[in-house]
């Protein structure tokens, strides 16, 4: 499968949210959620595994993801990417028993993805308007 751009450059985290899932929401009002563990990996180059459900300690440098900006945002292999400007890099990928993650579009293609259990995409596009 080919990447599907998420159309999430220059987008800024406006807004964290943390309950027994992540959700990032960005100044286009799109957002992503994510409720299984993933990837981060900052500036310094150093992964570390984050399980939104886990201690809320490992959190700490997911919240220095406010106000970056995204450079680039993208699905591939049903794993979400985010690469941002502070220079960290999230990674996401599915899971075989849980939504592992989605994400709310804003009117672009895609309008929504959620990767379903097992791996695969289940993706909304914007209907297209009458003529």
């Amino acid at each position: 499968m080919s990447s599907i751009d998420l159309n999430l450059s220059e987008a800024e985290v406006i807004q964290i949210r943390i309950d027994y899932q992540v959700t990032l929401i960005f100044s286009d009002s799109s957002s992503v959620v994510i409720e299984c563990p993933f990837s981060l990996r900052g500036a310094t180059g150093i992964e570390k595994i984050v399980d939104p459900a886990g201690k809320k300690n490992q959190l700490v440098e997911f919240l220095e993801l406010h106000t970056s900006k995204v450079l680039r945002g993208y699905v591939s292999d049903s794993t979400l990417n985010l690469e941002f400007s502070n220079g960290s890099t999230l990674t996401c990928p599915p899971s075989l028993e849980y939504e592992a993650w989605s994400y709310f579009g804003t009117g672009k293609e895609p309008e929504r993805i959620i990767a379903t259990p097992g791996g695969e995409l289940s993706i909304w596009n914007a209907m297209a308007k009458p003529d």
